[in-house]
This record gives C-alpha cells, structure tokens and sequence, in this order.
C-alpha cells in the first residue's frame, strides 16, 4: 500500500521525472502534469494528498492553481516550488495557505523531509474534526444565576429555531446594549451560555442580557 497520492505540477520535464521516479522509489503513488488547468481536475478524480507546485505554469499560474483548489475546499497540502527571483511569490503563496515553499533546484531528500510534514499535518488536523465534534446542547445556567436575567416577550422565534433548543449567549464584557439577543459566532466560544429548551422557546421569545443592567421594561 502507498503512503499516499503526490500530485505534481510543473513544465520542467526532467525535474518531473526525477521526483517521480524518486518518490515512487518511497511508496509513494504519483501523478503529474504541466497544466494548470488539468491539475484542477486530477485534484477532483484522484484526490491526492500533498500537491507540489510550480509558481510559473501555462495557461494558470501557482497563485491561481492555489486559490482555486481552496475554492474546492479539497482535503490536500500544497508544497510551493519557486525558482530563483519568485521567492517572494512562493512565501506570498504560504501566506495565502500554502503549506511550505521549496526553493529550486531542489534537494531530493529535502522534498521528502517536507512532504511527510505535511503529511502528519494533515493527519493531525483529520484526528483533531474527530475528536472535536460540535455539541448540540450546551449546560444551561440556573434562571437565577447572578451573571444573567431572562425575560420573556411576545415575538415569534427565530425562522428555524424550533426544531433546536435556542441558545443565547452573552460574553462578561464587550460592547453590549440592554436586551440584545447575542448568539454564539462559533464552538470555540469560551463565554458561558444560557438555554431555553424548544417547548418552552415555541412559546416564547427570550432576550438575555447582562444582570447589570436589570430587567427590561
């Protein structure tokens, strides 16, 4: 079994002999091509997990090959080559997502070095979707917890919200203003939470706000 698919792009024929002969010669499976356009469509059928590519190419260069395949939201690492004088578009490229640059000509055994970074990268980040799954409810704070008041209005719930328990949440500073609804941006919010379960949100619309500034009028 391969250790994985290596897609490389780039027109220089010798140097894509070379590391393919090379990095299948490490168990890895290879394909290349000097198209930019092409190499979108082998990131779709043949799924490869680290692309190493050129910054000069026909038809689309590295920086657009780049944007695209993260358009694609494709599951890979990209590995910059850059000759000498387009160094700085090679860190430009890392800074836009790019996994790491190498500079040309290229050291054999210095790819791999970075290939297998990359690859246990990708590995950590796949174990850390696995063991971080989003909750789909949070601990509810007592009604008479000091850090929040709840009140009730008669408004219609959010468009969606009953079929899931409503949550609001307000954050211990910032900018907040009395009776704003504030919601989570995302799971990694550290603030404490209010919930209101479905049966009692179909009934009623609840509004949280900081206990310092008293219950709404």
């Amino acid at each position: 079994m391969g250790k994985g698919r290596i897609l490389i792009v780039d027109n220089d024929e010798d140097l894509v002999q070379s590391l393919s002969a090379f990095l299948c010669d490490e168990g890895f499976n290879v394909s290349s091509t000097a198209d930019g356009r092409e190499a979108l469509t082998l990131v779709h059928t043949i799924a490869p997990a680290v692309i190493l590519l050129d910054v000069w190419l026909l038809g689309m260069d590295g920086v657009e090959i780049l944007r695209a395949v993260q358009a694609m939201h494709a599951d890979v690492e990209v590995i910059v080559m850059s000759g000498y004088g387009n160094i700085a578009t090679a860190v430009h490229m890392t800074k836009l997502g790019a996994f790491d640059y190498l500079e040309k000509p290229l050291s054999l055994h210095g790819v791999l070095a970075v290939i297998k970074r990359a690859l246990e990268y990708r590995q950590r980040q796949h174990k850390a979707d696995v063991q971080e799954p989003v909750s789909s409810q949070v601990t509810a704070l007592p009604p008479d917890s000091p850090q929040f008041s709840l009140t009730s209005c008669q408004e219609a719930p959010p468009a969606g919200i009953q079929s899931l328990s409503a949550t609001y949440a307000m954050p211990q500073c910032g900018p907040v203003w009395p009776g704003a609804p504030i919601w989570p941006q995302n799971r990694h919010d550290s603030f404490p939470y209010a919930t209101v379960q479905r049966d009692s949100f179909q009934k009623y619309h609840y509004r949280v706000h900081h206990a310092r500034f008293g219950r709404l009028h």
